[in-house]
């Protein structure tokens, strides 16, 4: 073979690999269609909606990436896009727990550049929709696991939620519980499962409306710590048993302790009062006390609750001392108080023996 045709026949080789390498590059290093916001794909209707993809190659713009702060994730990278707009109010879940890396969901409504954040969650995004409104869905790498993309899995379902709110002041602490989503069937609401702040507490009692059977009231110990309480229902629909998405409600309590010295008058009793700015429908909590003493419980949920704290019944104490009798309940957290009653010891008189 002569040197000339040697070269050429290594140029045409060369020239193949290189064409070889150049195309499939391009095709790996693609980004998805959905990869921005002009390529969202359309969740359609009737639900239920699945949708899978690869996100190895989605990139993040900066816009993007703007909303890891709302999202509160240790990352927020190769984004993909999804958008519907649907026909009717429902209730909807967008699942991606399927995927196999960690994966968060941010729910945006508005149009392209001018966008408002309604949701953001690991996983799960639960909540109602409005027909005719159009909602952005970005799934997106969360930094939860050590891969930020990899094989999205997709799903949007129709689904319950339970809408949690404290309804009382003091003791018994009780939450009201509506269940939206579904119609159930009188005498079959109950309480999944609840827990504050992660540690599973035990309801006291769930009593279902006889006049609505999607709500109920729930009691809980009055001594359960205060923070994220977060509940799921269920009840029966006549055909199958439908359990909600997981619903939370933040909550403080201010505990006031009656510490009593000494040994009060027979019968003695004491109201102390917690006078508060900030809790709807209600000006002034009497808090009412054995002659033994006790802690008694105040509970907001809303906060910058601005509290004064008297004592208008003593029990005909020799002194009264209050620590702390202003507090501002500013956060989801118990805060304390202590009223201590002193009484002095009676006096004993002597009288002098008689030797006669």
């Amino acid at each position: 073979m002569s040197k000339r045709r040697l070269v050429l026949r290594c140029a045409v080789v060369s020239a193949l690999v290189m064409s070889a390498v150049a195309v499939g590059g391009s095709a790996s290093a693609a980004p998805p269609a959905n990869d921005d916001i002009g390529g969202a794909v359309v969740i359609t209707e009737p639900l239920p909606f699945a949708s899978t993809q690869s996100t190895l190659e989605a990139t993040t713009s900066a816009d993007e990436t703007a909303w890891q702060g709302f999202c509160g994730s240790p990352a927020f990278e190769h984004a993909v896009w999804f958008t519907a707009t649907p026909t009717q109010d429902e209730l909807v879940a967008v699942d991606v727990s399927a995927s196999d890396y960690g994966a968060g969901v941010l729910i945006l409504t508005g149009t392209p550049g001018s966008l408002s954040p309604l949701n953001c969650q690991q996983s799960r995004v639960a909540g109602p929709v409005t027909a005719g409104e159009t909602y952005f869905v970005v799934v997106f790498g969360d930094g939860t696991t050590p891969a930020t993309s990899g094989n999205l899995v997709l799903n949007v379902v129709t689904t319950t939620t339970v809408n949690v709110s404290l309804v009382s002041v003091t003791e018994p602490l009780t939450f009201n519980l509506a269940l939206q989503g579904a119609t159930c069937t009188p005498g079959t609401f109950a309480v999944a499962s609840a827990d504050a702040n992660g540690t599973a507490v035990t309801p006291l009692s769930v009593t279902e409306d006889p006049t609505n059977a999607n709500n109920a009231s729930m009691v809980l110990p009055s001594d359960s710590p205060p923070g994220f309480l977060t509940v799921e229902a269920s009840c029966s629909d006549g055909t199958q048993t439908i359990r909600t998405e997981p619903s939370f409600t933040p909550w403080g309590a201010l505990a006031v302790t009656k510490v009593v010295e000494g040994t009060p008058p027979a019968g003695a009793a004491f109201t102390v009062r917690v006078a508060c700015v900030g809790i709807p429908g209600t000006s002034a909590v009497d808090l009412q006390y054995p002659s033994t003493g006790g802690t008694r419980y105040v509970y907001v949920q809303f906060f910058s609750v601005d509290c004064n704290i008297t004592e208008p019944g003593s029990g005909a104490a020799t002194s009264v001392a209050i620590d702390a009798d202003h507090i501002v309940i500013d956060a989801p957290v118990s805060f304390t108080a202590t009223v201590t009653n002193t009484f002095a010891a009676p006096s004993v008189t002597v009288r002098p023996a008689f030797t006669g």
